[in-house]
C-alpha cells in the first residue's frame, strides 16, 4: 500500500499588522515542501489566508502585501498608536466619541457608528482577492466572523470571498459591520481569535496554528479605564489559550510586543514569522511523520480485515 499523507491545515490566527508574519511562516512551508490542505483565518488571518488560498506563492504574496500598505488609508491605522493598547483603545472611543457628537450636529440620520467606513480595509482587499468566489480557491478556504446579535461563531465557506474576509476582519468600532444572508457579522477575533477547531472540523488531520495575540504583561493602571480594558484583554486571551489547544502544533512568531496597527513594519513582522517556523520546522515534520504513520497502520488493519 501507499503512504498515506495526513491532511494538513493551517489556522490563521488574528492580529492586525502581527499577522503579516503569517506569509513569513507561508515561505518557509513552501521552501520545506509543507503541503496545505485546508487554510482557515480570523481577521487578519483571514486576509492573507484568503489571498493565499487563490495563490499559493508566499513569495509573491508578500510583494502585493508591502506594496499595498503604503497605501495612505492603510497607513491612516497608524495613527492610533500609542504606547500601549489601553491608551489605544481610548483614542479609539475618543474619536469615535467626537465623530459621533459632530455627525448628530450635522445630520442625525449620518451616524454611523464607526470612526471608518471600511474602505481602508475593504480596498486592501479587493486587491487581492478581486471579486473572487470561495469556489475559486486552489486551497480550500473558510473564514470565521461573529455574529453581532447572537455573539456566535459564523464559519463561512461559501459565496463572495471578499465580502466575508471583510467582515471577518472588521474592527469593532473602526469598522462597521456588514450582512450576509441576514446575519450582521463583524471580527472573528471577538470570539475565535485562532480558527483550529474550524480547521478540525473541514477534514482536517494536522492542524498547525498560527498565534499572534499579544501576552498580558504587568502595567501600571493609572485610571479606571485601564482596568476595564484590561478584564476584557484577560477574557479573549483566555479564551484564545482555549481554542487553541484543538491545534496540533502552534507556531508563535515574536511579534508581541507590536501594534495591531504597526503596519509600517510590515517586512520585520514577515520576518519574524519566518523565524518561527524555522525554529518549529523539525517538530512540524516529525508530526506529520507520525500521524502519516498512524493513519497507514490504520488502514493496513482495516484492509487485513
Amino acid at each position: 500500500m501507499s503512504k498515506i499523507r495526513p491532511r494538513i491545515a493551517l489556522a490563521l490566527g488574528g492580529g492586525g499588522a502581527r499577522g503579516l508574519s503569517h506569509i513569513g511562516v507561508l515561505k518557509v512551508l513552501e521552501k520545506n515542501s509543507i503541503p496545505i490542505d485546508i487554510i482557515t483565518g480570523s481577521s487578519m488571518g483571514a486576509i492573507i489566508g484568503g489571498a493565499y488560498a487563490l495563490n499559493p506563492d508566499a513569495n509573491a504574496l508578500e510583494q502585493r502585501i508591502l506594496a499595498l500598505l503604503k497605501d495612505e488609508k492603510i497607513r491612516k491605522l497608524e495613527q492610533l498608536i500609542t504606547k500601549d493598547e489601553e491608551e489605544e483603545r481610548l483614542v479609539v472611543f475618543k474619536r469615535l466619541a467626537t465623530f459621533i457628537s459632530e455627525v448628530y450636529l450635522w445630520n442625525l440620520s449620518a451616524i454611523k457608528g464607526c470612526m471608518m467606513d471600511g474602505s481602508e480595509i475593504d480596498d486592501l482587499i479587493k486587491q487581492l482577492v478581486n471579486d473572487k468566489m470561495f469556489d475559486d480557491t486552489k486551497i480550500k478556504f473558510a473564514c470565521v466572523a461573529t455574529d453581532i446579535n447572537t455573539g456566535k461563531e459564523e464559519i463561512l465557506s461559501r459565496g463572495n470571498l471578499r465580502k466575508a474576509i471583510y467582515v471577518s476582519s472588521a474592527i469593532p468600532g473602526v469598522f462597521p459591520p456588514k450582512r450576509i444572508e441576514e446575519k450582521l457579522l463583524i471580527d472573528g477575533g471577538i470570539v475565535t481569535l485562532l480558527p483550529a477547531q474550524c480547521a478540525k472540523s473541514l477534514g482536517a488531520d494536522l492542524v498547525i496554528g498560527i498565534n499572534v495575540d499579544k501576552d498580558i504583561m504587568p502595567k501600571h493602571f493609572k485610571h479606571g479605564y485601564d482596568i476595564i480594558f484590561r478584564a476584557d484583554d484577560i477574557r479573549r486571551h483566555e479564551l484564545n489559550l482555549l481554542k487553541m489547544k484543538t491545534a496540533d502544533i502552534i507556531i508563535e512568531p515574536e511579534v508581541k510586543t507590536l501594534s495591531w496597527a504597526h503596519f509600517s513594519k510590515g517586512q520585520a513582522i514577515i520576518k519574524k514569522g519566518e523565524e518561527a517556523a524555522k525554529n518549529l520546522m523539525p517538530q512540524i515534520k516529525l508530526q506529520i511523520k507520525k500521524i502519516g504513520l498512524k493513519s497507514l497502520i490504520k488502514n493496513i488493519l482495516h484492509y487485513k480485515r
